[in-house]
């Protein structure tokens, strides 16, 4: 493994990927800055990586409540949508 370099592996065939820099004394450029140095890509594309598309929610309006809508038929819905599309992963059956 290159030197700097940190591996991440999934079981399924979705991933999500959150990072968040907090303004240390309300440097939000430097903030910014350090969100944009992160990269991700297969290890296999490492001398020629593709730029990660990054999303700056900074200034965008926007409802983050958790499962705002887990209490109807939808969350039931979304879960066997999940189910459908992800494999089944065994050291999770137990569950």
């Amino acid at each position: 493994m290159p030197k700097g370099y940190h591996v991440g592996k999934s079981a399924t065939y979705k991933v999500l990927l959150a990072a968040r820099a907090l303004p240390v004394g309300g440097d939000q450029d430097k903030a910014l800055k350090a969100l944009h140095a992160i990269k991700v890509y297969p290890l296999s594309t490492a001398s020629k990586p593709k730029p990660i598309a990054i999303v700056d929610t900074t200034e965008k309006a926007m409802d983050s409540t958790s499962l705002k809508w887990e209490d109807s038929i939808q969350f039931w819905e979304v879960l066997k949508r999940m189910i459908d599309e992800e494999p089944l992963v065994e050291k999770f059956t137990p569950m």
